[in-house]
């Protein structure tokens, strides 16, 4: 600590008789509280470091936990994208047809489509997901096989499918 106030002294930032109070002070304080007084003091310390750093810990977990949460999220998007992306061998052409269905909160819609597209539907070969972050008009049609990967990483986004259970 000596050395603490001579830098600050040689520094300029403190002068001789402010270092020479401060060193009197510490004496003082010292001895007013004691050995005991000084070993609580150093205790209190020690907890108020311990209760800090389990608080820090805390919330670094709570991050990790958010970000896990986050990048699970981005993960589904990104996965669901690819999905819809590899689905593009079905025609996307409206048709003379509208296929109604049942979205989110019980609305009813209805999309164009074709016969083809109609009867894949029908018979389970096509489903209708919830994209709206990714197709514009929030819902896509996706072929059997990419709505069955689907189910297994967003069963909610399928609003119609008529497969097998």
């Amino acid at each position: 600590m000596a050395d603490m106030r001579d830098a600050l002294r040689k520094a300029g930032l403190v002068s001789e008789k402010e270092a020479r109070r401060a060193a009197h002070e510490k004496r003082v304080r010292r001895k007013e509280l004691g050995d005991e007084g000084l070993a609580a003091e150093s205790e209190r310390k020690e907890a108020r470091y311990r209760a800090e750093r389990a608080a820090q810990r805390e919330a670094d977990q709570a991050r990790a936990v958010q970000q896990r949460a986050a990048d699970a999220a981005r993960q589904s998007r990104e996965r669901l994208a690819t999905l819809i992306a590899r689905a593009d061998e079905l025609p996307r052409a409206g048709g003379s047809r509208r296929f109604h269905f049942v979205a989110a909160g019980g609305r009813i819609h209805f999309l164009d489509v074709s016969d083809l597209m109609l009867r894949r539907l029908i018979q389970g070969q096509a489903a209708i997901v919830s994209a709206p972050e990714l197709v514009r008009g929030g819902y896509a049609i996706l072929a059997g096989p990419a709505a069955a990967a689907l189910r297994q990483i967003d069963p909610e986004r399928i609003l119609h499918w008529n497969a097998a259970s």
